[in-house]
């Protein structure tokens, strides 16, 4: 696990909890705090950096996979709590988290540093197979020998 996912998460649990126990000491600018509205954040800031990392650093392509179905689902949670924390009805819900999600996929898809194919030595101009390189090597110490 990256070192900034976690400052992320640690982060974003902290703001969320400073938030909350203002709220709760009764703090009267704070009232539209809940706990939906934390957990939206918490999930939304984790999913955000996933996505960064997707998008901006050049690792190998599974982990870039797996960095980019962790930040969908991360996002997915984000936008369910922040649809109940909004108050919107279930169905408009889905549909918000839906499109969301297309458009998270379309980022991955098009915005996403193409990952170049390694190809082997066996294509490039005088490559030369195993058994080609040891009738060299027959031959040299053939010419060496006489």
């Amino acid at each position: 696990m990256r070192k900034s996912f976690l400052v992320t998460v640690v982060f974003s649990v902290f703001i969320s909890l400073i938030l909350y126990i203002l709220k709760l000491v009764g703090v009267e600018s704070l009232e539209w705090v809940t706990l939906f509205f934390c957990l939206g954040l918490i999930f939304g800031l984790a999913g955000l950096e996933c996505l960064f990392t997707t998008i901006f650093n050049y690792q190998t392509l599974v982990l870039r996979k797996v960095y980019a179905f962790i930040s969908v689902g991360f996002i997915a949670a984000s936008l369910v709590f922040f649809s109940t924390y909004l108050g919107l009805e279930t169905y408009l819900a889905i549909i918000f988290s839906a499109a969301i999600l297309v458009g998270v996929i379309f980022i991955f898809i098009f915005l996403r540093p193409k990952e170049k194919w390694d190809e082997g030595d066996n294509h490039k101009k005088g490559y030369k197979t195993y058994r080609e390189r040891m009738e060299e090597e027959e031959k040299q110490q053939k010419k060496k020998n006489k």
